[in-house]
This record gives C-alpha cells, structure tokens and sequence, in this order.
C-alpha cells in the first residue's frame, strides 16, 4: 500500500535514528553525513501520503492494519479472490457498503487463501453491484 511511492532502506533507518533522536528517554544517534543516500524526509513523505485520511486498526483476532479513516467497529474485513489488499464492508440491512481497502499485517501475501485451505475462513460467493 505504497501507492506507487518506495524508500530505500536506508531512507527507513535514518527516519527511525531521526525518530528516536527526537523522543526522550532514546539512545540512538542523528542521521549522520555518513549516511549516503538516506533522506528521512522522504521516509516520512511515503508514510504521510500512505496514512493521509486512514486510521488504525484491530482486527477480532489481534491482527494489526491500516484501514479507511471511515472505519467502523461493526465494519467487517474481507480477503477477496483476485484483489490486491483486503476490503473493509459496513453491513447494512440487507446489503453492505463499501468501506474502503486495507492493509492487514499478515493478510497481504496469500495468507488468507492459506486459512481457507486450513479451514480457518468459509469460502463464500458474494453479489457485488
């Protein structure tokens, strides 16, 4: 969910060192000239842009992810066969609104379909209109 944005690695540990150099309590030291091609300021663009209008949140089964800004507690996450990240769905009374996609650390490669072989999730055809 980097909506087409990447960030060297480097780019990350340089915006950590700048993160903890900046909390209290820390041991870690500032980006130094010695760090080449690193630019925490990028690190931090790609995470403003991929959080803008998102929120938290906390599935029933204690995964961690990202999702819309929108998100319900009553919202339920769905893994879509043939879609890139999961979907978040409001139920209604007799159909569900789309709530928007998400990112579900431990649902983003495959996992899903692998708790459907494991009997973990109920395969289940869905009308979408």
């Amino acid at each position: 969910m980097t909506a087409g944005f990447s960030c060297n690695e480097a780019s990350f540990d340089a915006y950590t060192r700048h993160l903890l150099a900046k909390t209290p309590g820390t041991s870690s030291g500032p980006v130094s000239e010695n760090d080449g091609d690193a630019d925490p300021r990028a690190y931090q663009l790609l995470v403003q842009q991929c959080t803008c209008n998102r929120r938290l949140l906390l599935t029933q089964n204690g995964y961690l992810g990202i999702g819309p800004k929108a998100l319900q507690s009553d919202d339920q996450i769905w893994i879509l066969f043939g879609a890139r990240t999961p979907i978040a769905f409001r139920p209604n009374s007799d159909y569900y609104q789309v709530a928007g996609d998400c990112y579900v650390h431990g649902y983003m490669n495959g996992e899903g379909v692998q708790g459907l072989d494991a009997g973990k999730f109920v395969d289940e055809d869905v009308v979408l209109c």
